[in-house]
């Protein structure tokens, strides 16, 4: 997937943004192979919190890995992170302050990792999402967090897995051709293939998914209502779902609609707009 400049370029000035008062630091990356190394990272590199190449936990034969937490200081890196081949890490806990990860996210061959808790402060992924062969994993709701993606999902070989509908993965799903494309494979029910994971994001997947620029919604976030601008005279249904996917209510489409959700809490809701040329979604939070 081409990644579009002006997204190359907002993801590059919250790199600059993040690290301003940070201390940059191993421009070759580093691999972490054993607990000690995680342990005395602090101790052999005191002034690092931005790694301006890879980072690697890759476990070594007898390495013991069971907790990041020496990587506490940690805010971004530039390159690849990649969790591979650990056998009793349960989780990412230690990584908290990171924000910012340039290349991709891999997740990969993990015995015991049961989900990515630890990444609950990840903005921003400038790379892939890579999520394969993990025997336990089964939670990728951390990434809900994420709101600068610019790569590709993948997601097979995680027998355990079973919700997938997480607001990155729904979000990749619904760009143009996306279902046909992404990787997404040999997991529990619920995350066979990305038909299963748009059925759960409330999208049809028999529908051709669209967007355009001239269509908006705003303001986004709201604590009332929100309108739709931009769609011209046509003929359109717009659904409201909450956070779990619970359809709300449906209306037609005219200019300028405003759509009221001043009676529902807090949170997570999606707008779904159908026309004779697909169905195009847009998240909207609500304070």
């Amino acid at each position: 997937m081409k990644r579009s400049a002006p997204l190359i370029s907002l993801l590059i000035a919250l790199f600059l943004t993040t690290t301003a008062h940070t201390q940059s630091c191993l421009p070759s990356g580093i691999v972490l192979g054993r607990q000690s190394d995680i342990d005395n990272f602090y101790v052999n590199f005191p002034q690092c919190t931005a790694i301006e190449g890879r980072l690697y936990i890759w476990e070594t034969d007898g390495g013991g890995i069971t907790n990041l937490e020496g990587l506490e200081q940690i805010e971004s890196v530039g390159g690849d992170l990649r969790i591979i081949a650990t056998d009793a890490l349960p989780n990412l806990e230690g990584l908290e302050r990171l924000q910012f990860v340039g290349g991709d996210l891999r997740i990969f061959r993990n015995e015991s990792l049961l989900d990515l808790s630890g990444l609950e402060g990840l903005q921003s992924i400038g790379g892939n999402l890579i999520i394969q062969e993990n025997t336990e994993f089964r939670d990728l709701s951390v990434l809900d967090g994420v709101s600068n993606f610019a790569g590709e999902v993948e997601i097979w070989g995680n027998p355990q897995l079973a919700v997938c509908q997480e607001a990155l993965v729904c979000d990749y799903l619904t760009g143009l051709d996306n279902i046909y494309t992404a990787r997404v494979f040999s997991n529990a029910t619920g995350c066979m293939d990305p038909r299963e994971i748009l059925e759960a994001c409330n999208v049809s997947s028999t529908q051709n998914v669209w967007s355009t620029t001239s269509l908006q919604v705003y303001p986004n976030p709201t604590q009332h209502r929100v309108q739709l601008r931009g769609l011209g005279p046509v003929t359109a249904t717009v659904a409201v779902f909450d956070g779990a996917g619970q359809r709300l209510f449906e209306t037609a489409y005219q200019p300028d609609l405003e759509v009221d959700l001043s009676a529902y809490p807090s949170g997570l809701y999606w707008l779904a707009v159908s026309t004779e040329r697909g169905q195009w979604v847009e998240r909207v939070v609500k304070r």
